[in-house]
């Protein structure tokens, strides 16, 4: 019958499913994450970038590669990884065994700041110049470095909270990593995916 095979749970509670319905098998709720590491404390859904300075997991020649990141600063970055999550055992220290896990498909958690516009679910985010996080593709940049869509409204004049004098809230995305092209006039918009 359609429904759950595997329940996952912690502390006795639920917090995602295995499921078949109408024969498709459905993971749920997805959020898939890149090993990385860092030497910086970097809170849970801040925007990263690419180091360019990997590790392999366990220190094994052939295994998973571990990221370098850092916190994102740069306004329109090519090099987003995705958002911090945590390090994957919480009770241990961070290290080559134990690395940093950062979203990037499916959903998670981002950090966003007031540029001057409202946020709408569907709306294409980038990243900002404000330390770890991200901001509305206004349109501003050309190519824009698609990282989310927004996936919950954000009315600014609703938020209090501030960053470098900035409001700024954490919101649920959906991770995206496109390339946008905004046309000039009488010219065709060109989306290219990111490899």
């Amino acid at each position: 019958d359609d429904g759950t095979i595997i329940s996952l749970a912690q502390d006795g509670t639920e917090e995602g499913t295995i499921s078949v319905s109408t024969t498709t098998v459905s993971y749920n709720a997805f959020t898939g994450s890149h090993y990385a590491w860092t030497e910086e404390v970097i809170e849970k859904g801040m925007l990263v970038s690419l180091t360019g300075v990997n590790r392999r997991l366990g220190d094994r020649e052939n295994s998973e590669i571990l990221y370098g990141i850092t916190k994102s600063s740069l306004a329109n970055d090519k090099a987003i990884l995705g958002s911090y999550l945590a390090v994957q055992e919480s009770n241990k220290s961070a290290s080559n065994s134990n690395p940093s896990l950062v979203m990037a498909s499916g959903n998670g958690e981002m950090w966003v700041v007031d540029k001057g516009n409202n946020l709408t679910p569907g709306d294409y985010l980038i990243s900002s110049d404000i330390s770890g996080h991200a901001m509305l593709d206004d349109d501003t940049y050309n190519p824009a470095h698609i990282i989310a869509r927004v996936s919950e409204p954000v009315d600014w004049e609703k938020v209090t909270e501030t960053i470098n004098g900035v409001r700024h809230k954490r919101i649920s995305v959906l991770f995206e990593s496109f390339v946008k092209y905004t046309p000039k006039s009488n010219e065709f918009a060109i989306l290219s995916l990111d490899a």
